[in-house]
């Protein structure tokens, strides 16, 4: 009886001890940088239908191609509204294609970023309104068991994965934003204590509201990303989902300064804000550095995760401008993550490096 009862306190101790082995993260042999990134769009999120983590979007290959190509991180968005079944579980036939990325990125040394592209209630694509994460309680516990579920699950996943909580929130207010980043971290950090979780500003992800973005100041893993497209003329022009395409459709050649906007746009379009503005890299500067002077008085750390210029656009001023943004990111300590690999604003078309490769490496 007594060699019975010593078994099974044995048999505690070593399952004490493997469980508490299983939750260190695993020993990397080289160190991620996340300075250099890309997005790996239209794979896990925004796919064609019938064409969820479709091969051509990504495979080995490109891992491979990105990671010789100057990339040191990929960003992953992922679909939140498809991952849970309806008995609350995290359907993980879903998310072996993120589990192979985390194979190729580690054989290539790429950082990788979990982006939680939409959540159950909230998508960047309609009103604040619309999106009722906000106020929808049951909502937010799913989305709290989903983030808890995929912390679990990577736990032991070594430090060149990150996450980031929602892209491009879309929110009545700031504090509603602040409110669901407080709760997922916080969810995360119940599981993994260290792990960099990145959350962001309302309206998109938006520079001029970092003000009102709460700091983490008691986590400096904690990091901020934000996202910049503006101008959407320039940088979308000719976009077909685009709004702004069925009232001003000419060219536009950075830098550049339009002065007849008010006569194309309605009068509700943000984007009357930039008539007889000049458009060039001061301009640029100008929105980096006000968002560096706010990550230097919080002593936080920045990524800008998406910005670009789609394809299409005339190629030097392509380069040109993404080749500022580059330049006001890093001038700032900013890490950056451009927008996409083969998509419409891609890094990369048949096979070779577009215009926007070459304003970020050339």
């Amino acid at each position: 009886m007594k060699s019975s009862v010593l078994s099974i306190i044995a048999l505690f101790f070593i399952s004490l001890v493997s469980a508490n082995a299983s939750s260190e993260p695993e020993k990397l042999d080289w160190t991620p940088t996340f300075k250099q990134g890309i997005n790996i769009s239209h794979w896990m999120a925004q796919h064609s239908p019938g064409k969820y983590a479709d091969p051509y979007r990504f495979s080995e290959a490109d891992a491979k191609w990105i990671a010789k190509h100057g990339f040191d991180h990929v960003r992953i968005p992922v679909d939140g509204r498809v991952l849970m079944s309806v008995e609350g579980k995290l359907i993980n036939e879903l998310m072996e294609p993120f589990d192979q990325s985390l194979v190729w990125a580690k054989k290539y040394k790429l950082g990788v970023i979990l982006d939680m592209h939409y959540m159950p209630g909230a998508h960047f694509l309609v009103s604040a309104e619309e999106n009722k994460l906000w106020e929808d309680k049951d909502l937010q516990a799913t989305v709290k068991s989903m983030w808890s579920q995929i912390a679990k699950k990577y736990i032991d996943v070594g430090g060149f994965l990150r996450y980031e909580v929602l892209n491009e929130a879309v929110a009545p207010t700031s504090e509603k934003v602040n409110n669901l980043n407080k709760m997922i971290v916080a969810v995360v950090r119940e599981v993994d204590s260290t792990r960099v979780i990145y959350v962001s500003s309302n309206m998109w992800g938006n520079f001029e509201l970092a003000e009102e973005v709460h700091v983490f100041k008691d986590d400096p893993n904690v990091h901020y990303a934000f996202h910049t497209y503006e101008p959407l003329i320039f940088t979308h022009q000719h976009a077909r989902w685009n709004p702004h395409t069925q009232y001003y459709s000419k060219d536009l050649n950075f830098p550049f300064k339009v002065t007849d906007l008010d006569k194309y746009l309605p009068e509700d379009s943000g984007e009357l804000v930039y008539n007889n503005k000049l458009i060039d890299e001061k301009f640029i500067d100008k929105k980096f550095d006000k968002l560096g002077d706010w990550a230097k008085r919080n002593n936080v750390q920045v990524l800008v995760t998406e910005f670009g210029v789609i394809n299409g656009a005339d190629d030097p001023s392509t380069e040109r401008f993404i080749r500022a943004i580059k330049e006001a990111s890093e001038r700032n300590n900013f890490g950056w993550t451009v927008w996409d690999y083969k998509g419409d604003f891609a890094v990369r078309l048949d096979g070779k490096p577009t215009a926007v490769w070459r304003g970020l490496f050339k």
